[in-house]
């Protein structure tokens, strides 16, 4: 157990998942047992090798790209009808735009009392998707390039 002396804590293997090391001696074979213990607790030196370094590791600013960066963001507009009551709309925006209900009552009364409004703001495909949405619930929307 040349691993134990070189100070690897079988604790730390245990919380991040390894396997429990003393179920292994209730197996029948001992060289195999041994074998499995001693690869476990290598594979837990190599877990906490590279939690360590993946702590250390920052990229720099330039590499990062922001999403509004990379693609030009889409507005999904709420149109006013006069066939869906206020509160299942407020509601249905809280669940599929997922905005609070505040946020959603001030768009609700902004498409009621203008026509139309601007609920959402993503890439092109995420915009489409909140449309369709909002049309399987019964909604007037639409997406437009902002």
């Amino acid at each position: 157990m040349r691993a134990l002396k070189r100070g690897i804590n079988l604790e730390k293997c245990l919380l991040i998942g390894a396997p429990n090391p003393g179920a292994l001696t209730q197996r029948p074979h001992e060289r195999a047992r041994k074998h499995k213990l001693h690869f476990l607790l290598a594979f837990c030196a190599h877990l906490r090798h590279y939690a360590r370094m993946s702590q250390t590791i920052e990229l720099p600013a330039e590499t990062v790209a922001r999403p509004s960066q990379a693609m030009p963001q889409w507005a999904v507009r709420l149109h006013n009808d006069n066939k869906n009551d206020m509160v299942y709309v407020v509601s249905t925006l809280v669940q599929l735009v997922r905005l609070p209900a505040k946020d959603a009552t001030e768009r609700t009364l902004e498409t009621h009392n203008h026509g139309s409004a601007i609920v959402f703001l993503t890439h092109r495909e995420h915009a489409e998707l909140v449309r369709d949405q909002l049309q399987s619930k019964g909604l007037s929307a639409t997406i437009e390039k902002n």
